[in-house]
């Protein structure tokens, strides 16, 4: 990434912004994360793919915190599956033209780097080592000057794993592993069948996250559905022994026909065709990939150790959303402290190019996030802050609406609805409804960071109901029976209940449910009765005060927590669509900041089919 010579403004603002599927935008202030959002929460688009610059998340950023384009002192942009450095015309022509301005500075950030910096930057260590690993990333050209061994950045080709060192505002890439070039090819049957895989494809080499994904589509799941396949593997059992593809470092074999080859030998030896196969032994396809997963980043864990000895360590990029894989590596107990970005797929890019930018220009180390940040006063820098809102506490950098927009909405939809003034009998209110069994979808505060809601754009429930899993899945999010629930827990309870071993703020360790809660609460946990945990601590006032209230009424501080939208969309970001979605489906009431809007006739508590919902109008 190059320094920018160009004359800036001077305020210390980063703009970082994201291209591809995931698209996003990211502000920065002198090493300050102050606002992300991405832009499938504002199109309505799941992941946003798209080559196209996404203006509307950039604007919203802007918009969010009080500055102006013309604030802005540079852009930082990422790409995805090609040299970004090739694109900085193209993107400060598009960037001008759209914002109408004669020139701004622009700066191509690498895709890993990105991912990099994404972690990096707000996990407030100051040294670390910082592990990468995902689908792809930037493509890197052939290196004829260094020996040309197979995965090494001789051959060129694009990023699959990456592992730098991090200190102050510096980060060195330290080694890589390149895999090749396999663009567009995913809906071609050969990407997921052996038997119809040429030659000269069966021998290309992969990375753990493309592994995974050709296994999503080999078990009849879509692109970026990795998490449906981990919700499905724990039904399963491996079927072969992946221990005979070991990785210890980055020089580790892996071809693209490699475990499925095999899996396709199992079903012949069976005299089945693979499409009979994987009506029976889906499961088992997913358990097999993903135990290859779980050794496989453990090793990576273990060559980053070994490499740097940093006693911390990061990790980013869209393998690490693999929960389960997570809590492998801290069982492990190889570091420290390990910190999981909460976007760690690629809408945490914004994020990554933005800090890199801030890095470069102002040669500053990030600055934690914490609830203690102050709004009024940069203490560093002796300036008062600009923003509307305060300095976000991770991962809450999204979005907020007032109570003018919320009531809007509530108006143009006639309903009728009750503002609570104090948040300790909202928080009360709230638990009882849950107790009750009703289910509460919830819109407060800034939106989250991440695919996973975390309490402020969240969907909740009775954790001790043994239906609700199912009522869940089939009246409220319309998804498939399989697929788990989490729970949100107060963190001096996290592992009294779970068998957890560091904390889990952002719901990326997935670990077991100790043995005398499994029947105690069946609606989150799973079938190999682990859990994915959210554990709550002080920075969240509101959301402790309604575990607390639910403490107190059942004994459990514990609250069933999912995302807040319909199967196929994304998480709901503004009054409407958290309005249109709580029309649309079973849920029983909305909470959109004070106000309580209830259904006549709640669907949680239904027998049998489901019945016309009627919600209170205003007169």
């Amino acid at each position: 990434m190059p320094h920018s010579t160009a004359v800036l403004s001077g305020s210390g603002l980063a703009l970082g912004v994201h291209i591809g599927h995931d698209r996003s935008a990211a502000l920065v202030k002198n090493g300050k994360l102050i606002a992300h959002v991405a832009q499938e929460r504002l199109d309505r688009v799941k992941m946003s793919p798209g080559s196209s610059i996404p203006f509307q998340a950039i604007v919203a950023v802007l918009g969010q915190t009080g500055y102006t384009i013309r604030d802005v002192d540079a852009v930082g942009f990422s790409f995805e599956n090609c040299m970004v450095d090739q694109l900085s015309s193209w993107f400060e022509d598009q960037f001008t033209c759209y914002f109408d301005i004669s020139k701004i500075t622009t700066i191509p950030v690498s895709h890993h780097l990105a991912h990099a910096w994404s972690v990096r930057a707000v996990s407030g260590f100051k040294r670390c080592a910082v592990l990468v690993c995902d689908g792809a990333g930037e493509f890197i050209k052939p290196d004829p000057q260094k020996a040309g061994k197979a995965g090494s950045q001789s051959s060129g080709g694009m990023e699959g794993e990456s592992l730098f060192f991090a200190q102050g505002d510096k980060l060195e890439l330290c080694d890589r592993r390149l895999q090749s070039f396999l663009h567009d090819i995913y809906d071609r049957p050969f990407f997921y069948n052996s038997s119809q895989m040429p030659e000269m494809f069966a021998k290309q080499t992969v990375g753990i996250g493309r592994k995974y994904e050709q296994f999503t589509y080999f078990i009849g799941f879509g692109n970026e559905q990795n998490g449906k396949t981990m919700g499905l593997a724990s039904y399963g059992k491996p079927l072969i022994d992946t221990r005979q593809w070991p990785v210890i470092d980055f020089r580790y074999k892996l071809t693209l026909s490699d475990i499925l080859h095999e899996i396709e030998e199992v079903a012949h030896a069976s005299s089945m065709s693979i499409g009979a196969f994987l009506r029976l032994r889906r499961a088992d396809a997913a358990s097999t990939v993903q135990r290859f997963t779980e050794e496989a980043v453990l090793g990576l864990a273990r060559y980053a150790k070994h490499t740097l000895g940093e006693s911390t360590l990061c990790v980013s990029g869209g393998v690490f959303l693999n929960c389960v894989a997570n809590h492998k590596i801290a069982q492990a107990d190889l570091f420290k402290e390990l910190f999981a970005m909460p976007a760690c797929g690629d809408e945490g890019q914004a994020l990554g190019a933005a800090f890199a930018v801030s890095a470069a220009l102002k040669g500053s180390a990030p600055k934690a996030v914490s609830a203690h940040t102050d709004s009024s006063v940069d203490m560093e820098n002796g300036e008062a802050e600009h923003e509307l809102f305060a300095p976000p506490v991770l991962p809450y950098a999204g979005l907020q609406h007032d109570r003018f927009e919320i009531e809007a909405a509530i108006s143009r939809n006639s309903l009728a609805h009750k503002w609570y003034q104090d948040d300790n009998v909202l928080a009360d209110e709230i638990a009882a409804m849950i107790e009750s069994g009703l289910t509460v979808g919830l819109l407060r505060g800034r939106s989250e960071m991440g695919p996973r809601a975390l309490g402020h754009r969240s969907i909740l429930a009775d954790p001790r109901s043994p239906t609700m899993k199912d009522h869940l899945n089939a009246r409220v999010k319309f998804r498939e029976a399989f697929r788990p629930y989490a729970p949100m827990v107060l963190a001096e309870h996290a592992t009294e209940i779970f068998d957890l071993v560091c904390p889990s703020p952002y719901m990326l360790f997935a670990c077991d449910v100790r043995p005398k809660y499994r029947t105690a609460l069946p609606a989150v946990t799973h079938v190999d009765s682990t859990a994915r945990v959210q554990t709550v601590d002080a920075q969240e006032p509101f959301l402790r005060a309604l575990l607390l209230a639910f403490y107190r009424r059942t004994g459990f501080a514990v609250l069933l927590n999912t995302s807040f939208n319909l199967a196929g969309e994304p998480i709901v970001e503004t009054p409407e669509d958290a309005i249109r979605a709580f029309l649309a489906c079973g849920l029983d009431a909305l909470v959109l900041e004070c106000a309580v809007i209830k259904k006549a006739e709640p669907r949680s508590r239904l027998n049998g089919e489901s019945k016309p919902q009627q919600v209170t109008q205003m007169a």
